[in-house]
């Protein structure tokens, strides 16, 4: 049997290649620091239970969260993986250690829209996992539909799964697996099968995994992936009585447009200068190919918009500028003097 590995930038390395041989600065660090049985790894947080932070995840969760999708997925001695979205959030980073820990060959690209634009046509990777976004994009392409076809499982994490892409899901070759999870419970701890024999309306906890709901109805999550008991998430979830779940929404102001999560309190403060006064805040619109649309509500009067939305694409972090524009002439406020975005939301959102 060949002996298994990874292919990135062109190249295939086998692990036993990559144990011995340090590739400072690359997604090879990680795998060789990995077969190296380093302890802990440390990971920026999405921001699913907060503001986004820095925090050690310990090798015997990683592993833990690679043996819950091994039942998950029953990989054979025959699979290989693809790895497509960014190498540097936990949801790439336990593909790598997926492949390391199922001794699987696994091939890296760079994370694009379409993923699949790196693979031949006849390509023998049979595992993936891709953001939502991509998975749109992908099934535009009657090419890339094809080569996705020779998948046979894939997962879909990091955003929102929209219905109406959901429904293109049905009747297609591979099963797809929409999943559940966060940086601090390495990678997912719940996942839905979308089409196949079996599909499921709702999340079902991995083996293990156990999950309730707070006084505020927010999810909290027990899984052999982490030393927190529970983890406290800001999703506001629902409970069935066979223990599925179902995610209702944020409690925070954290939006998550095309697998990004942004904290919309801190992108107002990049944009305040910008606006020389003029009262406004951020928010979110549903969008199909997006999950949510990051848009900025102004009290003001209309007025051409290219070139401010130009000047914030230019000035503000990669993919969090805003997408549109809505006006609201008045807005509405709190008692406090506060602005109320819900109901100021809800009066000029669908008039614009």
């Amino acid at each position: 049997m060949p002996e298994k590995g990874i292919e990135w930038k062109g190249t295939f390395y086998t692990w036993n290649t990559i144990r011995n041989t340090r590739f400072p600065g690359s997604v090879l660090e990680f795998c060789h620091e990995w077969l190296q049985n380093q302890e802990s790894f440390s990971m920026k947080t999405s921001g699913s239970t907060g503001t986004p932070k820095t925090i050690e995840l310990k090798r015997q969760h990683m592993a833990a969260s690679a043996e819950l999708t091994k039942e998950l997925l029953q990989p054979e001695t025959t699979d290989s993986l693809f790895l497509g979205i960014n190498s540097d959030t936990i949801g790439g980073r336990m593909i790598l250690v997926r492949a390391m820990e199922w001794d699987l060959a696994i091939k890296v690209v760079e994370a694009q829209s379409n993923p699949l634009n790196d693979l031949n046509d006849n390509h023998p990777y049979t595992i993936t996992s891709l953001v939502p976004y991509q998975l749109s994009e992908i099934l535009k392409d009657k090419n890339s539909l094809k080569k996705l076809s020779l998948f046979e499982k894939i997962l879909i994490g990091g955003a929102p799964l929209d219905p109406i892409l959901e429904e293109k899901l049905q009747g297609l070759n591979p099963l797809f697996f929409l999943t559940y999870g966060m940086t601090e419970t390495c990678s997912h701890v719940a996942a839905r099968q979308l089409n196949g024999k079996q599909p499921q309306k709702f999340f079902h906890p991995l083996q293990g995994v156990r999950v309730g709901i707070n006084e505020r109805e927010a999810l909290w999550i027990e899984t052999p992936t982490s030393d927190s008991h529970p983890v406290q998430t800001n999703d506001r979830a629902r409970i069935l009585a066979n223990g599925s779940f179902e995610i209702l929404g944020r409690l925070d102001r954290t939006i998550n447009s095309g697998g990004v999560k942004i904290q919309l309190e801190e992108l107002e403060a990049l944009i305040a200068p910008h606006l020389q006064g003029i009262p406004f805040y951020c928010d979110a619109t549903e969008d199909s190919r997006l999950g949510q649309k990051l848009v900025l509500i102004l009290e003001s009067e209309p007025f051409e918009t290219k070139e401010l939305l130009l000047r914030l694409k230019s000035e503000l972090p990669p993919y969090k500028a805003p997408k549109a524009i809505i006006f609201a002439p008045n807005f509405e406020w709190t008692q406090s003097g506060k602005i109320d975005r819900i109901k100021t939301s809800l009066q000029w959102a669908k008039t614009n």
